[in-house]
């Protein structure tokens, strides 16, 4: 009889080979645990890092990986992985060492029990710790999350990273959203909170964001200014719908008393 899968772990890479083994030195520890798998979706990597996982399948039962040449980007690389979990729940976390597996299972535990949509490892909670971010970085993410939490329903007035990579979804409420999704860029989670109408139940824990191990981060000045740029967009946009609702309610109304 087939394990049925509670866990799926969506692991996004893109030339991250020398960060690699810090992943599956975790993924080693959660071996014997037959309800998880790991999927790996790689964005065409020129670092060998496509052909590293997939000799490290060979030693796990519980691990796919897919690389993708087309429609590339880390929130359609998410987008993918998502749609073909298998789990109860599905994580999303970075492969390059700012995130742990032992944070991933805190917020597990977190859905679980309260019986969420989404929990979010948050940056920017006070008990929260951050290694080695940069003040220009800082900055850039304090006001793409202030321009978030402007453009998206009061209901989620109260998170403090709509950006986060690391997350988890509870995929049976969150699956609908994600099919309609056009996720680009950085902004997976936050297209999913503008996409979900309010109706998703959602939290944030604190974690220690650890420093980047090795390499680069793709985050670079250009790509956070283009970011915050969409955002600006989605903002206008999402306050013009609000405008237009309004005006058209006022006037039904009006009408109806005619």
């Amino acid at each position: 009889m087939e394990t049925k899968i509670k866990l799926s772990y969506v692991l996004p890479t893109f030339n991250e080979i020398e960060n690699l083994d810090f992943i599956f030195n975790q993924i080693k520890n959660l071996k014997k645990n037959n309800d998880l798998e790991f999927i790996f979706i790689d964005d065409n990597s020129t670092d060998g890092t496509y052909e590293y996982i997939s000799n490290q399948k060979n030693k796990f039962n519980n691990m796919r990986i897919y690389k993708r040449l087309d429609d590339k980007g880390l929130s359609r690389s998410i987008k993918a992985g998502f749609l073909i979990a298998k789990g109860e729940y599905v994580v999303v976390m970075d492969t390059d060492g700012q995130h742990e597996i032992k944070t991933t299972l805190n917020l597990f535990n977190r859905i679980e029990e309260e019986k969420l949509d989404i929990v979010i490892a948050s940056r920017f909670l006070q008990e929260s710790q951050i290694e080695n971010f940069s003040i220009i970085r800082l900055y850039f993410s304090r006001f793409g999350n202030f321009l978030s939490r402007m453009s998206l329903s009061s209901k989620y007035s109260y998170l403090s990273d709509y950006m986060s990579g690391c997350f988890i979804l509870r995929k049976q409420s969150c699956q609908k959203y994600i099919k309609k999704l056009e996720p680009n860029g950085f902004k997976f989670l936050y297209s999913l909170l503008n996409q979900c109408d309010d109706n998703l139940k959602v939290c944030e824990l604190p974690f220690h964001f650890k420093k980047r191990r090795y390499g680069k981060s793709k985050l670079d000045f250009f790509t956070l200014f283009v970011f915050i740029i969409s955002l600006i967009n989605y903002c206008f946009s999402n306050w013009i719908k609000n405008i237009i609702f309004n005006l058209s309610k006022i006037y039904k109304q009006y009408l109806n008393k005619k």
